[in-house]
């Protein structure tokens, strides 16, 4: 991992704000001639820990105290090890870690500055800022990683987003058991909600919104009235709002941090959004970002920019080493190789609209697959390469269900099955007579569905009645059955967070843990005994050389391929050839975690700087 890592200086600098600039999505950002006085000062602030920021964080690695005195932060001492929190005064030269915080992410202090919130491990808690035991508040029923934020309200209520797909919900920061804040509006779409602020007096609650999740460029600002009031989109175009003090709304947008005046009595936008400051550090897939405020007016941020979606398709040998595959770069995602090896399935996004597309490398050919308006997504091929199975929402433009289609265009899409709930393709069986999928039948938990099919690409496809092979309380995912269809590998945050097991299909059978240290989105080799995932913890590619006995399934310790920064786009970046011998990988250009820095920047009396060029 290359994080940022910190020394024991503060060096004083003076910049100039960003020169006002926006080409806004849907005119809802509008640029503002530049005000002229005096601008505030800077300060390089590197962070005196022996330890560097975390490449896993999805939200701030760093936070302001209220009054802005000290900073707690999320940080790695080597690769591989697990999180921490660590705090440093500001008028101190060292930070200092607290002890059971391991695994942490996505902290936030309370209203006075005496505890900081985090998660770890499905679970919600707080430490003081002085250290001591950490206590749980409370279960969050998700994996290690899984949550999406928190905010500490004035009357000691919290209010987080326990998962990926979910709406908020709020707990006692004294303890209890959570219980909903928000619903999810269905009707225009809308998967999730994240990264909450509770507003000022505890009436209002404040999140980023999207009707899909893996790009937060067009999310869009959401206040709500509590507890059952209204709701009001504030901003689109925009994730990882925040109100402040100084009477303004601030979110990102391209790498670019914007504010707007803000009514708080009556939750509007009053004013055009105005560019404050380019080059922070944003995590666009995720809705989250890396800056903080603090009450009295300060701006803390890392400097860098967005995760960069638009990149070029590449090859990864046993290695790490890297050649081109396709270098015309675009947005793509969820990439599979044909079972011949000589052609790759991968969606492409141009806006809103997310298509299929069929790359012949060897004549250096791309054509679509799919034209029909909305997100047609996660392909899979069939066994013999005639035929492509994916998700899309084209019926009802909300929900996500299984449709098939020639791999050659020649015919119409025809539908697979019928549900409000999405379902997404995972992986066809060898003899073309299962498809393996994943469901979300409760709100946030997915399931592990196998549907029969019979007939064949000439003749048609006819889907039976869809069975359970994996249901509990936990998510289960991305099931792909073994080349010879025996077995079915599969991801699982039964243990708290995101671990690959094998099974035996159709079963029963025992299960057998793949993975160490976290794992997602495992992939067989077809030509040797080995079965690839990515590291759930820091992205780093496995494989796990294994072997079978009857009905027993043993498995070697996982070596490292190399890393790849994650996607984050739901599905995974990469897949592995029929060959064994090398990985089509999505890397992203512009990983913050790859961006070389070793500081942040605070900034004093930002409020001022705000008043001046959004009054």
């Amino acid at each position: 991992m290359v994080g940022y890592r910190f020394s024991a200086s503060i060096v004083l600098f003076r910049a100039a704000l960003a020169a006002a600039f926006f080409s806004a999505c849907g005119a809802t950002a509008a640029t503002a001639p530049a005000s002229q006085g005096p601008l505030p000062e800077r300060l390089r602030l590197e962070m005196g820990a022996d330890a560097s920021f975390s490449a896993t964080s999805l939200g701030p690695v760093a936070i302001l105290s209220p009054d802005g005195s000290m900073l707690a932060f999320v940080a790695q001492k080597a690769d591989g090890e697990k999180t921490q929190l660590y705090v440093r005064r500001l008028d101190q030269p060292r930070a200092t870690p607290l002890s059971g915080t391991e695994a942490a992410d996505s902290p936030f202090f309370s209203p006075d500055g005496k505890w900081i919130a985090f998660f770890a491990s499905g679970n919600l808690k707080k430490i003081a800022v002085d250290g001591g035991a950490p206590i749980t508040i409370c279960s969050v029923g998700g994996a290690e990683g899984n949550s999406r934020g928190g905010s500490w309200a004035d009357d000691g209520s919290i209010f987080f987003a326990p998962g990926p797909r979910t709406p908020l919900f709020w707990v006692s920061s004294s303890g209890g058991s959570r219980e909903p804040l928000t619903k999810l509006d269905t009707a225009t779409g809308e998967v999730t909600q994240r990264w909450p602020q509770a507003l000022p007096g505890g009436k209002a609650v404040m999140f980023t919104a999207n009707s899909q999740t893996g790009d937060f460029e067009d999310g869009y600002m959401v206040v709500q009235s509590l507890p059952d009031g209204p709701r009001r989109i504030v901003q689109r175009n925009a994730y990882s709002g925040r109100y402040l003090g100084s009477g303004h709304l601030v979110f990102m947008h391209g790498g670019t941090l914007f504010a707007a005046p803000f009514d708080l009595g009556r939750l509007e936008r009053t004013g055009e959004p105005v560019p404050v400051q380019k080059g922070v550090a944003g995590m666009p897939a995720f809705g989250g970002a890396h800056f903080a405020f603090s009450t009295r007016g300060a701006l803390a941020f890392v400097p860098g920019q967005g995760e960069g979606f638009n990149v070029p398709i590449q090859w990864m040998d046993l290695q790490g080493g890297m050649q081109p595959l396709r270098v015309v770069p675009a947005f793509y995602n969820h990439p599979r190789v044909s079972p011949d090896g000589r052609r790759l399935v991968v969606e492409i996004r141009e806006g809103r609209q997310v298509d299929v597309w069929i790359y012949d490398w060897e004549r250096g050919q791309i054509s679509r697959v799919t034209s029909e308006p909305g997100q047609n997504k996660y392909p899979v091929w069939s066994p013999d390469g005639q035929a492509i199975a994916f998700a899309s929402n084209r019926r009802d433009k909300a929900t996500l269900n299984l449709y098939w289609q020639r791999a050659d265009g020649t015919a119409k899409a025809e539908p697979l099955t019928e549900s409000r709930n999405r379902q997404d393709p995972t992986s066809w069986h060898p003899s073309g007579k299962f498809l393996a999928y994943e469901e979300e039948r409760t709100q946030g938990v997915a399931d592990i569905m196998i549907l029969p099919l019979e007939g064949d690409e000439e003749s048609g496809l006819k889907p039976g009645k869809p069975t359970v092979f994996l249901d509990s309380a936990f998510s289960e995912g991305h099931g792909v059955f073994s080349p010879d269809g025996r077995w079915l590998a599969y991801h699982s945050n039964e243990s708290g967070r995101m671990e690959v097991y094998v099974r035996p299909f159709p079963g029963p059978g025992e299960k057998k843990q793949v993975s160490l240290g976290g794992g997602m989105y495992p992939a067989w080799s077809r030509s040797r005994q080995e079965l690839a995932y990515q590291n759930a913890a820091d992205w780093t590619l496995m494989i796990a050389a294994y072997g079978t006995e009857g009905d027993s399934f043993r498995v070697e310790k996982p070596r490292s391929v190399g890393r790849i920064p994650r996607r984050g786009l739901g599905m995974p970046g990469f897949d592995l050839h029929p060959d064994g011998q090398r990985f089509v990988v999505l890397k992203t250009t512009e990983d913050p975690t790859d961006a070389g820095q070793d500081h942040m920047v605070l900034i004093e009396h930002f409020f001022d700087e705000l008043r001046r060029v959004a009054p």
